[in-house]
């Protein structure tokens, strides 16, 4: 998964689309009082739209390309609720938020790691920061509420949702394209494939998860570290916090 943006023709992150919408006029009513990060999650993952395209995408793992779908907030307070094409002749689904979207999902197929990628990592927080810039110009409105961003991954072997516990982000560095290549062999092979095996007649590769969420909680921690970047596993019980504490993975469950 890339950061695709439609052409503003500045270059830079960002869009020349009329806002669709979201009820937020200023930057202060993006920060909902006193509402944890779990709170502010479950009021993305608990909606019917949500947990349709969970099903939907649950459906999608044997495929052999991933699938998505963008849920944005219209101006009356609805929702909306958009299937993601995928990029022309690759198995990638084509992601893209605008200045209404409040949570992005899409499945890895069978074959991939059942984990975010170091293209989702990168995506996810060209997000954020383009969000940062957007709520930056007073004239963008309505402006963006950062930390109910939702980003989530449907797998055969669970599902992980991304959100934002913060009020900015640096942005990660612009990687060239053999920095990419090492990072993505590090996630490989240094990393995930320590929570893997492989059955020696079937070929079938057979996942460690609390090991494998071990391991990428240590890659991001290493590689790509982003401030305020919150790791959740997301079931139909609620959602779950992921951490590392003195290099060992922690689960919180949140409140329902």
């Amino acid at each position: 998964d890339t950061f695709e943006n439609p052409d503003d023709g500045s270059g830079n992150v960002g869009y020349d689309y009329p806002p669709l919408g979201g009820g937020y006029e200023n930057p202060a009513d993006s920060i909902v009082v006193n509402k944890t990060p779990c709170d502010k999650l479950k009021a993305q993952t608990s909606n019917i739209t949500f947990k349709n395209n969970i099903t939907s995408l649950e459906g999608k793992t044997g495929d052999s390309y991933e699938s998505g779908y963008r849920i944005g907030t219209n101006s009356n307070g609805s929702l909306q609720n958009q299937m993601l094409q995928n990029k022309p002749g690759t198995q990638q689904v084509d992601l893209k938020a605008f200045s209404n979207t409040i949570t992005l999902m899409h499945s890895h197929y069978d074959g991939l790691y059942p984990m975010f990628s170091p293209d989702d990592i990168i995506f996810f927080n060209q997000w954020i920061v383009w969000a940062q810039n957007w709520n930056a110009v007073p004239t963008n409105t309505p402006k963006i509420p950062l930390n109910n961003l939702t980003f989530t991954l449907v797998t055969s072997n669970g599902n992980y949702s991304f959100n934002f516990d913060g009020t900015s982000t640096a942005p990660l560095p612009n990687y060239t394209q053999q920095q990419l290549e090492d990072l993505d062999r590090d996630y490989t092979y240094k990393y995930l494939n320590k929570a893997v095996t492989v059955g020696n007649v079937s070929g079938i590769a057979n996942f460690d998860m609390e090991r494998l969420e071990t391991e990428f909680l240590k890659f991001m921690n290493d590689k790509m570290n982003m401030n305020g970047l919150k790791l959740y596993k997301t079931t139909t019980n609620g959602n779950s916090s992921l951490t590392l504490v003195n290099g060992t993975r922690k689960e919180t469950d949140c409140p329902n």
